[in-house]
């Protein structure tokens, strides 16, 4: 199992390991974007994996040996939508709601019941595709095999290492402690995941005052860490 690639990525994990490092970057993407940094590797939106082949993907935990913080976000994949002519600034305007601006605003999390915007995610079709439907007319629809090429292309093998943070009042630390490989990701696993609602799907996208609409992509994301194994044929802690 522990290929040239994936003896590379044990090697620089173990040079790093339980050693504490000042956060490179606060936020969200801290965690992720420090280990990368520590372990050489240039940061970037591509559409593959993160190393030789590998996705890395870091989670805090509260404390050493305590459960990860937050979602596993798996991929990025928006929608076929049901009428491509419309313009961004049409498609937020007709998918989210007016802030107290009045400018309007889609960050929205959709499952299989439908959310405060009236979308929902119906992944039973027999079509071969997971719909999304609002107020009762799909709107849009990812294909199966849309949806396992980019979970394919994006975690055919994948690192999840865990990061312990402390906290100070001027900074944020972190000490990356353990690895879990991962490989195989089953398509009929994911879809089974959308409809128990453990695999969500997430709009990120609000008009500005300009007129333009700023989108922070089409988030695919897995509710929990411990539910990795329900997504791989393969799950191995390594470290």
């Amino acid at each position: 199992m522990i290929d040239d690639p994936l003896g590379d990525l044990l090697g620089r994990f173990d040079d790093i390991r339980n050693r504490w490092f000042q956060a490179m970057r606060e936020g969200d993407t801290g965690s992720g974007y420090t280990f990368e940094t520590l372990l050489g590797i240039r940061e970037n939106n591509d559409r593959t994996a993160d190393f030789r082949g590998i996705e890395l993907k870091c989670k805090r935990v509260r404390s050493k040996g305590g459960p990860a913080v937050g979602k596993v976000n798996l991929f990025q994949q928006g929608p076929v939508w049901a009428d491509e002519g419309l313009t961004a600034l049409d498609r937020v305007r007709m998918l989210g709601k007016p802030d107290a601006s009045g400018l309007y605003r889609c960050h929205s999390q959709i499952t299989t019941r439908a959310n405060n915007l009236s979308m929902l995610l119906d992944p039973a079709s027999t079509q071969g595709l997971i719909a999304l439907r609002r107020l009762g007319e799909q709107v849009g629809h990812w294909p199966h095999a849309m949806l396992e090429q980019r979970l394919v292309e994006k975690h055919s093998r994948a690192a999840f290492v865990l990061a312990e943070v402390r906290q100070s009042r001027s900074r944020t630390s972190f000490s990356y402690n353990e690895l879990i490989y991962c490989e195989k990701p089953s398509i009929n696993s994911f879809i089974e995941l959308v409809g128990q609602d453990r695999i969500v799907f997430e709009f990120l996208m609000y008009e500005k005052s300009d007129g333009t609409v700023r989108n922070r992509g089409y988030p695919w994301r897995l509710l929990s860490e411990a539910l990795l194994d329900q997504l791989f044929s393969v799950r191995v802690k390594l470290r």
